[in-house]
């Protein structure tokens, strides 16, 4: 196992992603990427490895997790009332 930067993951699982992957994922532009990232005051942890910027996969994979939460309970917020 590895240890990433909170919590383990498995070694057959990615660590880290690229900042393109991230924006495809998430299908955002490069700029709202760098505006998700901690080191911006966003919500996405992500490090340095030499001169790239890796962002966290567990922390993405929270944020998206995050986000589907928050349209759920707008979902059922938005449900009719009988």
């Amino acid at each position: 196992m590895v240890t990433a930067i909170s919590g383990t993951t498995n070694i057959d699982e990615e660590a880290f992603t690229s900042l393109e992957r991230t924006g495809r994922m998430l299908n955002v532009s490069r700029t709202t990427v760098y505006q998700l990232l901690t080191i911006n005051g966003g919500p996405i942890q992500s490090v340095k490895i030499g001169k790239s910027r890796k962002v966290v996969m567990e922390s993405l994979r929270a944020y998206m997790e995050q986000l589907m939460d928050e349209a759920i309970a707008l979902e059922k917020d938005m449900e009719p009332q009988c």
